[in-house]
């Protein structure tokens, strides 16, 4: 459920609350982590990251029947493993190192602005179905 880029339900949210206020842990008083990561969807997306074959697939129009040239391809690796270690990525952060290693202009030095929409896009995708 929270490794895979599949949307939670409010239904999730509440029977994962209910099993950490079984064991002690504060969820519904607004657990400082919790509060920080935006919620438990979210925070329990950054523990566990997400699925790489999820994250793979969400950025596959840009790869598929396509050669992507080295910093493109560099880009997607740097992101894909982004998100399969924290699960989410804030898009401010393509005009970031690692990012602007590959590119003094981040994102646009690297792709074309559609496929930038594209990217920015799937990334807001996967932490919206983060949380319920």
């Amino acid at each position: 459920m929270a490794d895979s880029a599949e949307q939670l339900t409010p239904t999730d949210i509440l029977e994962l609350e209910r099993m950490f206020d079984l064991e002690g842990v504060p969820v519904a008083d607004g657990a400082q982590e919790i509060v920080q990561a935006g919620g438990l969807g979210l925070f329990l997306r950054s523990l566990v990251g997400l699925d790489r074959k999820a994250a793979k697939q969400a950025f596959s129009a840009l790869t598929d029947g396509r050669t992507p040239t080295s910093a493109q391809k560099e880009f997607l690796d740097l992101l894909i493993n982004h998100l399969t270690e924290q699960g989410t990525v804030d898009p401010a952060r393509f005009y970031e190192s690692p990012y602007t290693d590959l590119s003094d202009q981040g994102i646009d030095g690297i792709f074309p602005k559609s496929e930038v929409q594209q990217i920015i896009s799937a990334v807001n995708d996967i932490r919206l179905k983060a949380v319920a």
